[in-house]
């Protein structure tokens, strides 16, 4: 019997322990997914939204991930994943024209706002603006069942700045982007249960809902209240009937998700104290190996970014750590490093191991390195004009202009 209850107890402690660790787990992950999207958006931000992001794709959702991408930019695109390679980027949709609806938005709130107004009188005219000049497009609601390059414009702001008619994703990425142009805190909800989208702005000290689509769908000439129905609403007031979030599913996002990641964005972007607490973030998930953690502070020492200073040392570091567990990007930094003796002393092998490996599993700017190195007989290896070839071969079969312009002088 005593056997029985020690047998018993160790199981209760093991269970217990399995429950705590999956907790922190979660944690771990949800940190993850918010760190992925910031990448992602900053990598849109800066004109290379196709840049892939190393990730474990088996504990993260792609699909939380976009839609923490989705609520901050104001415009229509793809997540796109690699499960072979473990990778996420960002893929524009065709047919939008983003700079032309930035400038459109430009120019109205030019012509509605002021300087003198309050922030709800400027929220009140944007919201009025797109309401009294468009229509909801019925048509495309009913018959869309995919976004093609005939519909894409009444998913995305041009349809609200163009073609005068959009869907609800539209009309929240015109709401929103407008918003932004007014500094405005404003991001997008997006309700898989619902399959609905609207906008939360940030205005006396709370986040309320407002759903211009809805509002252009009611509106009535003759009673101008109507258009206010769903207009600066508190979560109380917001109907469940019609916006309800899914927040207990695993691959949808509840309301504090939402307002989490859009302050722990946006403070990180202003805010000293939020980027020495992302540093801290990033260090506690590289201690518990993960490998997006450490290639994240080998980019900070290596940038000087979020206070801190630049140091080749912990550049090649955290690079090469991240290497070690197969983060395929790090792989082919820590082999640059080893080339040019930046923060190791420089030796050449290493530096064609570590390409090699990156190159291997299809990184274009590995694959044109090892051609170099065929081709100039680097690296300990023998001058093989034919490997070289097959080397720049692959790499300009992802459209790398280096590859494709050695092919060009060389073969």
């Amino acid at each position: 019997m005593k056997k029985l209850l020690i047998l018993f107890f160790m199981f209760i402690l093991q269970f217990n322990s399995v429950i705590f660790a999956k907790t922190i787990l979660q944690q771990d992950v949800n940190m993850i997914e918010m760190e992925v999207a910031e990448q992602l958006i900053e990598n849109y931000y800066n004109g290379v939204p196709e840049t892939k992001i190393k990730v474990d794709l088996n504990i993260v959702s792609v699909q939380r991930i976009y839609l923490y991408v989705y609520s901050v930019i104001p415009e229509r695109l793809n997540v796109k994943s690699n499960i072979k390679n473990q990778q996420l980027w960002i893929e524009k949709r065709k047919n939008q024209n983003h700079k032309h609806s930035i400038q459109k938005a430009r120019e109205i709130n030019k012509s509605i706002l002021n300087e003198n107004m309050t922030e709800l009188e400027k929220i009140t005219a944007i919201h009025d603006w797109i309401v009294f000049h468009t229509e909801f497009d019925t048509q495309t609601a009913k018959t869309a069942t995919v976004i093609n390059d005939e519909n894409i414009y009444a998913f995305c702001a041009n349809g609200v700045f163009v073609h005068k008619k959009a869907v609800c994703s539209g009309y929240a990425a015109a709401f929103k982007m407008m918003c932004q142009e007014a500094n405005i805190p404003c991001f997008t909800i997006n309700s898989r249960i619902k399959n609905h989208t609207w906008n939360v702005v940030y205005y006396d000290g709370a986040w309320r809902f407002i759903d211009v689509s809805r509002e252009n769908r009611i509106k009535n000439p003759v009673n101008i209240l109507s258009i206010y129905s769903y207009f600066m609403l508190n979560e109380n007031e917001l109907p469940q009937k019609t916006h309800q979030l899914d927040e207990f599913s695993k691959n949808t996002l509840g309301l504090n998700e939402y307002i989490a990641f859009y302050n722990h964005y946006k403070n990180k972007q202003h805010n000293s104290n939020a980027k020495s607490v992302h540093v801290d973030i990033m260090k506690q998930l590289a201690e518990k190996n993960n490998s997006y953690a450490m290639f994240e502070l080998a980019k900070i020492y290596e940038n000087g970014t979020y206070g801190i200073e630049k140091s080749e040392k912990d550049r090649f570091q955290w690079y090469d750590k991240a290497a070690v567990l197969g983060h395929t990007v790090a792989q082919n930094n820590v082999a640059y490093c080893y080339k040019n003796g930046i923060g190791i002393e420089k030796n050449e092998v290493l530096a064609f191991q570590w390409y090699q490996k990156a190159a291997e599993k299809g990184f274009h700017i590995s694959q044109t390195q090892m051609g170099h190195f065929y081709r100039l007989g680097l690296g300990g290896v023998s001058k093989n004009m034919e490997i070289a070839k097959n080397w720049y071969e692959k790499a300009a079969e992802q459209g790398n202009t280096m590859a494709i312009d050695m092919l060009k002088k060389y073969f």
